[in-house]
Formats: C-alpha cells, structure tokens, sequence
C-alpha cells in the first residue's frame, strides 16, 4: 500500500468499522526510515480524536526491492499476525497487519505511543535508560529461549545461516569501507575489522553454537521509543522488519556496544549484563552467566559487521555517515576491550 491509498473508507475497512464513523482524516510524516514509510494518522471515531500509526510500503524502488529480497516487510507484518502474542516485549499493539503475495505492499496500523521521544543512536541513552532496555530484550529472549518449533517457521530466518556472505565479499566491502572512512577511524579499530572479516565464518559458527531464540536484530536506540504515553511506558521496542532466530546476546551486545559512550560502557556494562541474566533465569532460562558473559564479548563485533555493512549498503547522508563511523569505532573498542578476536572459534564456556 502507498500513502496514494489512504481514504477514510480504507482506513475504516481495516479497523472493521462503519466508514461513516471516521471523519477529519489528516496524515503527517514520522521518523527517517530508509526502508518503509512511516505516517501518523490523527482522525476522529465517532467524534472521539484518534491517532495511529500507519507503515507502508517505501515509495523508493531500491528500498521494495531490498526488502523484498531480504523479507523485511514479510518478517514485521507475520510478527505483529504470529509473534507478538508469544513474546512479553513491550512493542506498539498492531490494529491491523496485511501483505501482499509477492511480499512488496504491505500496511500496518500500530498504537501511537506518542507523547514518546525516539531514540538516537548519536545521543545514545543512559544507564538508567539501558538498564530499562535490556529488561525488555529480556523479555523478548526468554519466552522463545530454545524453542525447536522456530526452526518450523518458514518467514523467520535464521542469523547463522549459511546463505550468508564469505570472506572474499566481507574483505572486499571493507577495503571499500577503508577507503571512505578509514581516515576518521583509528588504526587500531580498523585492525579489527581487517582480522575479523578475514574469519567472518567463525563468527558465525559462534552465531550457531550460541542458544536461539527470537532476537530483534537491529536492537538500538534508533528502535526504541522512550517515555511512551507521557511516560506510562519507560520502553517500547519498534521496527522489527530483522526480526530472526539468532543469538541473543547479539542483540545485547550490540545495543549496550552501540548505544553507550565507550568511557561509560567499561564502567558499567558487567552490571547490566548480570541485571539481564538474572532476569533471564528469573523467567526459567538455563544459561550460565559464564556463557552469557562470553557470549556477550564475542558479539561485541556485531556493531562492527553492521556498521560496515549498512556503510556501504544504503544511500550515504550525512547523518548515516556519522553514525557508522560511531558504530564502527564503539564497536572496534569494544572488541578490543574483550578481546573478541581471540573468542572466533572457541567453545562454550561451560
């Protein structure tokens, strides 16, 4: 669907009422999504004022066919219809949810959170706003911890598949990547990426040897809206276009990795890490903090493999340059500070 579409006899279609019910439709633009298009709906229902959210299909080609190959707009509409219900993560409640057959025009109205403020992964967030966070991943995780019914899922990828990429593509965009950038990123960061890429499939071996479960997949401040409802909801959790069976920590470690200041993530990231994985065992999940907290060190090279990725993947701007230099050199530290590298192809932890 495109915002072309929208009329008070679609809109009252989708919530199942009288079209006579719906009067004084306005739309206005949210948010800088490169991949759908995003509107707020203000209209009235019965007299009553209403808003919601309207996603749809991105008017830019390049944007429907990356999505269509990648199955973003199919991975958010089945995880509204299918997912959502399974989880406890606080995400918009979804009004309606449709998608083509061939995986182009989709539409979703969603919960208006507003008054909310967006996240931005160039301010980051606090501590305190951190913590909040990881209590709702783990919220997420823990309900579909080692689920062997995800494997059944035909929609849902899985993050260590072996469709992915080689080291022969991921040195090549990296030597790219150098090139753009490699003047505003220290020496030493830039090394990790060159040895990393370099054993991109032991990386994902350690995707595939770490529990599954539901993960978001772009698990950010950029996805996250905080204060929703004037502050009746501290979280909520947006986007979930790369939702997947994946590691969980990566989801963890690349959120603490990406939205902390380095200086402040060494002081306190082992504390939220055990604020997690005590409210993962709190919900039943077997998983050593041991395994956690290596788990958490290998993946701290996943803001460095999205960074570089998304650098050379999406229309440069401005802002998206800086913000991948910011998860390449977050990213490139934190690897360092764990020593990452030296955990490609280890075992568990025990």
């Amino acid at each position: 669907m495109r915002i072309s579409q929208l009329s008070p006899q679609w809109l009252a279609a989708a919530l199942e009422v009288d079209p006579a019910r719906i009067t004084s439709l306005e739309t206005a633009p949210v948010g800088t999504g490169q991949m759908a298009d995003t509107y707020r709906l203000s209209f009235h229902l019965d007299g009553a004022a209403q808003s919601l959210i309207l996603k749809l299909t991105s008017d830019a080609p390049a944007s429907r066919e990356t999505a269509r190959r990648q199955l973003n707009y199919v991975r958010e509409v089945r995880y509204y219809q299918a997912l959502a219900a399974t989880v406890e993560v606080r995400a918009p409640r979804c009004r309606h949810a449709c998608i083509s057959d061939d995986s182009t025009e989709f539409s979703l109205l969603l919960e208006d959170m507003a008054p909310c403020r967006p996240g931005d992964q160039l301010d980051g967030c606090s501590v305190a706003e951190a913590e909040a966070v990881l209590g709702e991943a783990a919220k997420l995780h823990a309900a579909r911890w080692a689920d062997p019914a995800l494997a059944t899922v035909a929609w849902l990828p899985v993050a260590a598949s072996a469709k992915r990429p080689g080291p022969g593509s991921f040195v090549a965009i990296f030597a790219r990547f150098r090139e753009r950038y490699g003047d505003q990123i220290d020496d030493e960061v830039l090394a990790v990426g060159t040895e990393f890429f370099a054993r991109i499939t032991e990386y994902y071996q350690g995707q595939a040897d770490a529990p599954q479960t539901v993960a978001h997949g772009d698990f950010r401040p950029d996805n996250i809206l905080f204060g929703g409802h004037a502050g009746e909801v501290p979280v909520t959790v947006v986007d979930w276009q790369t939702v997947q069976v994946g590691p969980a920590m990566a989801d963890v470690s690349y959120f603490i990795g990406g939205a902390l200041p380095t200086d402040v993530r060494r002081t306190c990231e082992r504390s939220l890490l055990e604020r997690y994985h005590e409210e993962l065992r709190r919900r039943g999940v077997p998983y050593s903090l041991a395994d956690c907290w290596q788990d958490y060190a290998r993946f701290s090279l996943q803001n460095y493999l999205v960074g570089v990725g998304a650098a050379m993947a999406v229309k440069q701007t401005e802002r998206g340059d800086q913000m991948f230099i910011s998860m390449v050199r977050r990213a490139g530290y934190h690897a360092l500070d764990l020593d990452a590298l030296a955990l490609l192809g280890r075992g568990r932890a025990g």
